[in-house]
């Protein structure tokens, strides 16, 4: 009986055929069988199933932060805790969030490999020189991801400028009058004027290529100078200067 049950039977067991009770109880659990059968060989399947696309978008997201990291040129060791971490969810949730690398990590690694990005291309403009450390990283935690699309226009001549920009891969130009003046690439910073005065854009800057870089906005820049007074008063001390023309 348990493996009529179990199963759909085997014919170990069978009713009297001149008892209809025993012929239609007999019926009822072999059709309760087939169900049972086809319910868990149905869900383990399920459980298998998923379980793969699971690990297949795992391998995908993991094939994408791996290249992230090597064209970023990120430390090895650092790599080794983005990895770490990506592990560790996997085995904790067997999934992963789809968001991009750094807004995947806890804030203290993508600090870190925000810091190590960026810090040269910060340090470049003429109003954080000589900035402190702690600074410089809050600075750095304002600046927002950007994707330049060939033949777009970051920022257009005559405008009112509202954001600066750092350039970490591609290739832009510079016109004036839509004439090319000069070309930048990775590691280039433009449109910082615009964040401390109020004057209109003289040039415009568009993507030669695909491209990525980094945005800092006029209302992050100016929240900067609020919370910092020794800061704001190095951005008076470069509007007065180039006030002066000097």
């Amino acid at each position: 009986m348990t493996t009529t049950t179990a199963t759909i039977g085997y014919g170990d067991y069978y009713p009297n055929h001149d008892s209809n009770r025993q012929i239609l109880y007999t019926i009822a659990v072999q059709l309760f069988g087939v169900g049972m059968y086809t319910y868990v060989i149905a869900n383990v399947t399920s459980l298998v199933a998923n379980l793969d696309v699971a690990r297949a978008a795992y391998q995908r997201h993991m094939e994408e932060v791996n290249s992230y990291l090597r064209t970023q040129k990120i430390p090895s060791d650092l790599q080794e805790r983005v990895r770490d971490y990506y592990s560790y969810l996997w085995e904790q949730k067997k999934s992963i969030t789809s968001r991009t690398v750094v807004e995947d990590l806890p804030q203290s690694l993508s600090l870190e490999i925000l810091m190590h990005q960026n810090r040269n291309l910060v340090e470049k403009v003429e109003v954080f020189k000589g900035a402190d450390e702690v600074f410089i990283r809050e600075a750095v935690q304002k600046l927002r991801p950007r994707v330049f699309l060939p033949r777009e226009y970051i920022v257009r001549q005559g405008e009112y400028g509202d954001s600066m920009y750092f350039l970490t891969l591609g290739e832009l130009e510079v016109l004036v009058d839509e004439r090319q003046v000069v070309k930048l690439g990775p590691g280039s910073v433009f449109g910082e004027a615009a964040l401390v005065t109020d004057d209109r854009r003289n040039a415009s800057v568009k993507a030669l290529t695909y491209g990525t870089g980094y945005q800092l906005s006029k209302a992050d820049f100016n929240e900067l100078r609020a919370r910092y007074p020794e800061f704001d008063e190095s951005v008076r001390k470069i509007v007065e200067k180039r006030a002066k023309g000097t």
